[in-house]
């Protein structure tokens, strides 16, 4: 998917395929993407980190350049909001949006 394209379906939330695109294109960037999509993350696998309405999926995506797994997080911002980002374990307990 073409950035021109993601920026069309980020207001309306992505899932799958069109979050992971969007999510690696924009790597500093939170993702909107859908309360069906948090749920599914959330459920699929024990989260390997979870607080107040935010987590990191289980399993891994990749590790980086430092050979730190990077995982996928979803965090719930408000009851009707949802955000997705890659993030290692560190930058996860690290977060303001996470942890405050």
């Amino acid at each position: 998917m073409k950035a021109e394209q993601i920026e069309t379906h980020i207001a309306a939330g992505l899932e799958w395929n069109a979050l992971w695109d969007a999510m690696k294109e924009r790597p500093d960037s939170w993702i909107t993407t859908t309360e069906a999509m948090y749920w599914e993350m959330l459920e699929c696998v024990p989260p390997r980190a979870h607080v107040a309405g935010a987590f990191l999926v289980g399993e891994a995506e990749r590790h980086n350049e430092q050979g730190q797994p990077v995982y996928a997080c979803f965090r719930m911002a408000t009851k009707d909001t949802f955000y997705a980002k890659y993030m290692t374990l560190t930058e996860f307990w690290n977060c303001q949006e996470v942890t405050a």
